[in-house]
């Protein structure tokens, strides 16, 4: 099985609940580029991680809303 990188993809801004500003950034898997579009579409879905620019991981808990792994942070978009 190939070993899969990921590459970022998106910077996003948000405050936490004191309102410290952060960056998450969204990580995806590198997708070959003669991959149908479905499949890419699929893998992003599927393979998607967000982290601090810390390095500390993300979980997505809504469409503007995130929280720390460990649940100390929670963070709204900007």
């Amino acid at each position: 099985m190939p070993s899969r990188k990921k590459t970022p993809a998106e910077r996003i801004s948000v405050t936490d609940q004191v309102g410290k500003r952060h960056v998450v950034v969204k990580y995806v898997d590198l997708v070959d580029p003669g991959a149908a579009s479905a499949e890419r579409e699929r893998m992003d879905q599927a393979e998607t991680e967000y982290r601090l620019t810390t390095g500390a991981s993300v979980n997505r808990t809504g469409a503007d809303t995130f929280e720390t792994a460990d649940g100390r942070l929670r963070l709204k978009t900007l």
